[in-house]
């Protein structure tokens, strides 16, 4: 994929969202189509029409940190789901084998 200036893959902001995601940046690219309502986008389509989509923006500094901000975020997302085990909020990670309800207790005060 092609982003704008500035959101170098190697060193940029995008950076952290390939070292989050790995292979995975491709689903979260098409996540983020169909999220937008591009839900027909073929998977040998999605880097062309996102890149489509991120030519529409304005031109500004501003509007390409936005995207970049959004997609990072939803790149930890993505990752929370791929990776539950990795949650570091206990009330939201994924409950140990041995709890017998599969939900985890609440916490004591």
């Amino acid at each position: 994929m092609r982003y704008p200036a500035g959101a170098r893959t190697s060193t940029g902001p995008v950076a952290p969202m390939q070292n989050r995601l790995g292979a995975d940046l491709e689903l979260l690219v098409w996540l983020d189509l169909v999220i937008r309502g591009n839900d027909r986008v073929k998977q040998s389509d999605i880097y062309r029409a996102q890149q489509d989509r991120l030519e529409k923006l304005p031109k500004t500094e501003e509007a390409i940190e936005t995207e970049i901000a959004e997609l990072a975020r939803r790149s930890r997302h993505l990752d929370r789901i791929l990776h539950p085990a990795a949650e570091p909020d206990p009330r939201l990670a994924v409950p140990s084998p041995g709890c017998a309800t599969g939900v985890p207790p609440p916490p004591t005060r």
